[in-house]
């Protein structure tokens, strides 16, 4: 079977959707053709052959790292590439085309398929779907939702890398097909259980913790205890189960069915209500109060200036702040002191 992969970024390029791409194009090549179609950036080849994967290499505008992409060097992405693409299709006649991400990657292959008659499987992963922290997630653009809604329609298939990713396709994308989930094809770890001395660790005071996500990209609880128990057996001191759900339901039921006898560790920001009583219940040995710490500090210094414009004098905050003194015992200021008496000539 000949393969072409389209992803705007595949490594060196970009982050873990052109690992996944890679894994995935390197296992795959062990028995068929795979072409990748991708970004080029300076020092890197137009054209080569790595791991019996035929890379081509477009030019983009603008991308100035390795690490990221830019607005412009994205949308570049999108006449060079179909216009090699149209040039490979010519030449090496795919019996597939697999594109990386909704857009622009996916828009590319929905084109070409219907271009060349080849069919188009649109691999998205979370971000190209539904990305509430940046104001370019396509959901909150009439046109770029439209884009996507094309994109994912007009595919052969679409394949989603999680049930959340799947969930947010069909919410804001009005999806009339199937969507598949397919958890990223990722070469399965290998754990060595090491001791703590060849770490240069010390035997007590230190704690190697574990952090499971797997409830936050929407896996299965089935994969929540699977990772567990590798994380265990490998020598993990104690286990931490992450989860952005209002509510502690999915979390007891992990604490209620792990028979491993590590420590449980949680994170209730966002399931806030629940009582320490109920997560020691539950079998919790240490609970995470992350982030309130730095929130407080925030709402603080907002109210301190606040009542300082108004009353127009530092003097009326003086109850309510610590004293110099006390940031310099903080910051170690006698031990800086008895240092530049002992060092300075």
């Amino acid at each position: 079977m000949k393969i072409l992969f389209i992803n705007h970024e595949y490594p060196p390029l970009g982050g873990g959707g052109g690992v996944v791409v890679f894994q995935l194009a390197r296992e795959l090549a062990q028995r068929h053709r795979v072409d990748v179609l991708t970004s080029g950036f300076k020092g890197l080849a137009r054209n080569e052959i790595d791991d019996g994967i035929n890379i081509y290499r477009v030019p983009v505008l603008n991308r100035k790292s390795r690490d990221t992409a830019t607005l412009l060097s994205w949308l570049s992405f999108f006449p060079t590439s179909l216009w090699k693409g149209i040039k490979l299709i010519r030449q090496n006649k795919y019996d597939v085309i697999n594109s990386h991400f909704a857009i622009p990657s996916g828009l590319i292959g929905v084109l070409l398929s219907k271009l060349f008659n080849i069919p188009n499987i649109v691999s998205i992963y979370g971000g190209d779907i539904y990305d509430p922290t940046t104001k370019y997630s396509p959901y909150k653009h009439f046109y770029l939702r439209k884009t996507v809604s094309y994109v994912l329609n007009q595919s052969d298939g679409i394949i989603a890398n999680s049930k959340y990713t799947q969930k947010k396709a069909f919410e804001h994308y009005d999806v009339k097909k199937n969507i598949k989930v397919i958890s990223l094809g990722l070469i399965k770890p290998s754990f060595e259980r090491v001791d703590r001395k060849s770490l240069a660790l010390p035997d007590k005071d230190f704690l190697i913790m574990a952090r499971i996500e797997s409830f936050i990209v929407g896996n299965s609880i089935d994969d929540a205890l699977y990772r567990a128990n590798i994380y265990s057996d490998a020598g993990a001191d104690a286990i931490l189960i992450h989860s952005k759900s209002d509510n502690p339901k999915e979390i007891f039921e992990f604490s209620n069915k792990f028979k491993n006898k590590k420590p449980l560790i949680c994170v209730p920001t966002t399931y806030n209500k629940v009582t320490e009583k109920e997560l020691i219940d539950n079998g919790f040995k240490m609970v995470i109060y992350a982030n309130y710490g730095i929130r407080s500090i925030v709402k603080t210094i907002r109210d301190i200036f606040k009542t300082i414009n108004k009353s127009g004098t530092l003097s009326s905050v003086n109850e309510l702040i610590v004293p110099m003194s006390e940031i310099f015992r903080l910051i170690g200021v006698d031990d800086l002191n008895a240092s530049e008496k002992k060092y300075m000539v």
